[in-house]
């Protein structure tokens, strides 16, 4: 398997983005194939998307200034690295799983099962597909030659890993989330056939469901650490038969999204007590988890709780925040949105090249992480804009996109999938 591994402590194998389809939370617009269009946009999710997308450059940037198997290793480390990375890999990819459910669920229940299926396939799987002959190689490629100069021999004991073993890198997301895609398939196809009973609505609303999310999330949680390996967070499968322990702690945040759609919540019921959920999450549950698992190491079961309220406490009090603050229509977040999905195809290994490139330079750490996130992104929102958003390649990734001159004005915010 490869092994693209982060520092020890985060030892995370480049958690990928939830938008593995642009149009995941925005309109679902016919295209002459078939796809039908959902009408409403859910612009505080499209918003929440679009930061932790950026929060997946944060990730990968800052493991080179963290001791560990990442390829670059920068001659100015900083911890306080180490624990900007667990944190986000406590909340990021269950936040995703969670919105991937709920629009997975949404597009089935306004268009059937046909065009979910439809869709997922020409959004998830076959940008997947051709990432395997494109981006994965090049990844492949990048990280060998910024590890052949490490001086750190677990890194580069991680090339031979690297090399000989298929894995999706940080396209794992892109296959988990195919292979859930295709359960939930099965699932929905019992439903329109047969009757289920439906859970009260004070289950999945109100703060009863922690009472439930924690305990269900923490079984799978509990067979995926060694106990001499063990981290805060969920660990990371990226090859072609994912950890089951991995898959059915994603499941469960899968699931939940999908079930939440069926619960009519334009208020944002869910995410009541955002303002006390994340602080809970940030300042005492957080510390609480990293001073268990990486200090005390005595309470694995408390460990295993803290980390799955953690994830849950994030999760909905993120999506209360945004559900505040980013309602309403807001152009730039849709566009950043809209970018999404190509800057997580295009990141890592433009990533590492950047850590490559000034990893000797006699900079503060701070400065350096900066300039790396802020150089990156920039650059792969100029190719989104000149070289993708409008040609064959962003049609592909998202549907069709028209250039303003080519709409009426009035049309700019409604976008085409």
């Amino acid at each position: 398997m490869v092994d693209l591994k982060p520092p020890k402590r985060v030892r995370r194998i480049m958690p990928s983005f939830l938008n593995s389809e642009a149009p995941i939370a925005g309109d679902f617009k016919s295209t002459g194939g078939g796809i039908a269009t959902i009408s409403s946009r859910h612009h505080d999710l499209d918003a929440l998307r679009a930061i932790v997308m950026l929060l997946g450059i944060v990730l990968h940037a800052s493991y080179a200034f963290t001791a560990g198997t990442w390829a670059v290793q920068d001659v100015r480390q900083n911890d306080a690295f180490s624990l900007i990375n667990i944190a986000i890999h406590g909340f990021r990819m269950p936040l995703f799983f969670v919105m991937s459910g709920f629009f997975t669920a949404m597009l089935w229940r306004k268009r059937g099962l046909r065009a979910l299926v439809q869709h997922r396939f020409r959004r998830v799987f076959l940008p997947l597909l051709l990432g395997v002959f494109t981006i994965i190689p090049l990844t492949r490629f990048v990280w060998d030659f910024a590890a052949a100069s490490a001086t750190d021999i677990s890194a580069k004991a991680g090339i031979v890993a690297f090399i000989n073993d298929f894995s999706f890198t940080h396209l794992w997301f892109l296959w988990q989330l195919c292979l859930l895609v295709a359960g939930f398939a099965i699932i929905a196809w019992l439903i329109d056939h047969f009757s289920f009973p439906r859970l009260p609505n004070w289950v999945v609303l109100s703060p009863v469901r922690y009472l439930w999310l924690v305990p269900l999330t923490m079984i799978p949680q509990a067979f995926m650490k060694d106990a001499s390996m063990a981290e805060f967070g969920p660990d990371t499968s990226i090859g072609l038969f994912p950890a089951p322990s991995i898959l059915a702690f994603y499941c469960i945040f899968f699931c939940f999204g999908a079930l939440y759609y069926d619960y009519d919540d334009p208020e944002g019921r869910i995410s009541h007590g955002w303002k006390m959920a994340l602080p809970l999450g940030l300042f005492v549950l957080f510390p609480l988890g990293v001073a268990i698992i990486y200090f005390i190491e005595d309470y694995p079961l408390l460990g295993n709780f803290v980390q799955a309220a953690f994830a849950w406490v994030m999760v909905f009090g993120l999506m209360g925040l945004f559900h505040k603050f980013f309602s309403g229509e807001n152009n730039t977040m849709r566009y950043v949105s809209d970018s999404s999905y190509w800057v997580y195809l295009a990141h890592l290994p433009l990533i590492i090249m950047a850590q490559y490139v000034i990893s000797e330079w006699p900079i503060p750490a701070v400065v350096k992480f900066t300039l790396i996130c802020v150089v990156v992104t920039g650059f792969l929102l100029y190719t989104y804009h000149f070289l993708v958003r409008y040609t064959w390649m962003g049609t592909f990734l998202n549907g069709s996109r028209k250039r303003p001159e080519e709409e009426p004005a009035q049309s700019l915010a409604q976008g085409a999938d």
